[in-house]
């Protein structure tokens, strides 16, 4: 028997079993005893191989918690050619997207420009990432990170921010939480502080921007994207104010 305990073992019936918290599933041939369970509509629907089970309330809290705490594989190849290089080329684990393209044959590319993905959701659908608890103060009203829209808000007033707009501002510049040192006599060296306390530096080359694709059947989140992309504010209440103005939404 295998380590995923093929072959089954027969069974004229399915049946929860209390010792192992989930479904054995009917076996009545030599045939199904290699068969792992399955969903025949979902199957002829998806076209590819689907081990779908019944699942029990300790066994879905067992399941939940193995995924949760798997950690990654320290040892998946056993090299000892003392080769970095080889070992580098040879045993490096591949990402599933990565996996497929070579499988099928097709080019990977890799671009020569950084791209920045931006949040483009409103307040009421946007995701939040909550701090770590060390880093949350008793009297501390927002427990969370600062996304890119507020940092947007938050961006330093001067003129020449006043006018810029959300991929502008993170194409052009970025943020960090320590000044930067050099000899560079350029723009690039100016250091420009925000409301949140970053410091805001040119970028010596530019990004590529990258959001979310919405059109008109998503509604409001549409019409947000489109105005927070295009117009120039500081805080959600100058979206709502160019959205009465703005006779095209």
């Amino acid at each position: 028997m295998c380590k995923k305990n093929f072959p089954r073992p027969y069974s004229s019936r399915t049946y929860y079993n209390n010792d192992e918290h989930k479904y054995v599933h009917r076996c009545i041939s030599e045939q199904d005893r290699w068969v792992v369970p399955y969903h025949a509509p979902i199957l002829l629907i998806w076209n590819a191989h689907m081990n779908i089970q019944y699942v029990s309330t300790r066994g879905l809290g067992k399941y939940l918690t193995k995924y949760v705490v798997k950690p990654e594989p320290s040892h998946v190849f056993n090299i000892t050619e003392d080769d970095k290089y080889r070992e580098h080329v040879v045993a490096r684990r591949l990402g599933s997207m990565e996996c497929i393209f070579l499988l099928l044959g097709e080019t990977i590319c890799n671009s020569s420009v950084q791209v920045k993905y931006l949040p483009t959701e409103p307040p009421t659908t946007r995701s939040r990432s909550i701090r770590p608890i060390s880093t949350i103060s008793d009297d501390d009203d927002d427990p969370y990170w600062k996304d890119a829209i507020e940092k947007y808000f938050a961006r330093p007033h001067i003129e020449k921010f006043d006018n810029m707009t959300y991929p502008d501002y993170f194409k052009n510049y970025r943020l960090t939480t320590r000044p930067q040192h050099n000899n560079d006599t350029s723009e690039h060296k100016h250091l420009y502080r925000d409301d949140f306390n970053y410091y805001v530096v040119k970028r010596k080359s530019p990004l590529l921007i990258r959001y979310k694709y919405l059109n008109l059947k998503n509604g409001e989140s549409f019409f947000y994207q489109q105005l927070l992309l295009s117009t120039p504010c500081r805080t959600e209440n100058d979206l709502l104010a160019a959205l009465a103005i703005d006779k095209n939404f």
